[in-house]
């Protein structure tokens, strides 16, 4: 009958699949559905009267029946994602984007977040459930707001002040939460900065350092932030030469950034990096002088120690992905080797201690 319905069964114990959705009329569908994360409660999207999309909350063992989240009448649901107990959604009417807030179950109507604005980016949670971060668009300049998930106070402008032309260009929460980072482009240039401020509001402080005299070109790229959100590590391409350096940086810009590796040559740029679990540690990788060789390296996470290289360089063309174990104590890494050119799979200790280690049996023997 070319209808979409949304089911749940047991996954280890199996049985007969439950409907989750009531009954639809013809030619409607369940078109996207999301689990909360305790997988108590599912919440989907469905055109139940053939004219509107709507949310819907339902228990996934099915003991209610399922109560409609949203309301609106032409209205667009972008996206919609769980968050401290509640449904955190965005939808469009007459082009103008809401940010909404109701409880998983219905018990209460839908709450505005934040200002109604002609662009919306996606609403980021604070990992303590409490307050969310966006962005809005107004009048050309992108701000960046917090308010509490229940919508109990007004929303506050947490970004500084902006001339016309600069734009939020993303916005995320620290894994801490108490702050909100965030990258900003000023005057229609290609310039970006890093910014971070409380989630609460406050003092805004600019985490990267600014451009030397004479320097037009100035990109912050790849940001990365610790389990416990004390410090975030980002690239940054500061001149004409193609170098892109990686730094580090306390959240609440409390120390100044500290470049993570020794001066780079023409043509070096740092690639990505990724924090320990314990939040100790920063893996990166690193490629020289316009080569294919790719490095991987480690470094203390406030920069503080000289970067370690992990693989041999003798051995390796190129590192392509790269983990830490669970422990924090050593790095797991896939690099294609010099002869054979073959990807490999490798551990090695954090601080390069002893040689990297091949996980597998080499190709010639299997």
């Amino acid at each position: 009958d070319e209808m979409f319905e949304l089911f749940a069964v047991r996954a280890i114990a199996g049985g007969t699949p439950v409907r989750l959705n009531d009954p639809l009329l013809a030619n409607s569908d369940v078109v996207d559905f999301k689990l909360s994360p305790d997988a108590r409660d599912v919440v989907y999207l469905a055109d139940h009267d053939h004219n509107d999309f709507e949310l819907f909350g339902v228990p996934t063992s099915r003991v209610s029946a399922p109560v409609q989240l949203s309301s609106g009448e032409n209205d667009s649901i972008t996206q919609f994602q769980f968050a401290g107990g509640r449904l955190i959604y965005v939808k469009s009417a007459s082009s103008i984007q809401h940010v909404l807030s109701v409880p998983v179950d219905g018990s209460q109507a839908p709450v505005e977040l934040g200002p109604p604005a002609r662009s919306s980016w996606s609403p980021v949670p604070s990992p303590e459930g409490t307050v969310l971060m966006l962005s809005a668009t107004d009048i050309g300049v992108a701000q960046l707001y917090g308010a509490p998930l229940d919508g109990s106070a007004p929303a506050e402008r947490l970004s500084g002040p902006q001339v016309s032309g600069g734009d939020v260009l993303e916005a995320r929460a620290t894994l801490a939460g108490s702050h909100a980072l965030y990258l900003l482009r000023r005057e229609q240039s290609v310039n970006t900065e890093l910014y971070s401020v409380p989630t609460t509001g406050g003092r805004v402080r600019r985490l990267s350092p600014p451009l030397p005299l004479g320097q037009e070109i100035g990109r912050v790229l790849a940001l990365e932030v610790s389990a416990d959100g004390s410090r975030a590590t980002y690239t940054a391409e500061n001149d004409y030469t193609g170098i892109i350096d990686l730094f580090s940086v306390a959240t609440d810009g409390s120390e100044n950034a500290i470049r993570m590796h020794a001066p780079l040559s023409f043509g070096s740029k740092a690639l990505d990096s990724a924090f320990s679990p314990d939040g100790t540690r920063v893996a990166f990788r690193l490629v020289r002088n316009s080569s294919e060789n790719i490095g991987l390296y480690c470094a203390t996470s406030d920069a503080g120690g000289s970067a370690i290289r992990l693989d041999d360089d003798a051995s390796f063309r190129s590192v392509s992905r790269y983990a830490f174990l669970p422990d924090s104590s050593a790095v797991v890494f896939s690099a294609t080797s010099t002869l054979p050119f073959t990807e490999e799979l490798f551990l090695v200790p954090r601080d390069a201690s002893s040689s990297p280690v091949r996980l597998h049996p080499p190709h010639s023997q299997r």
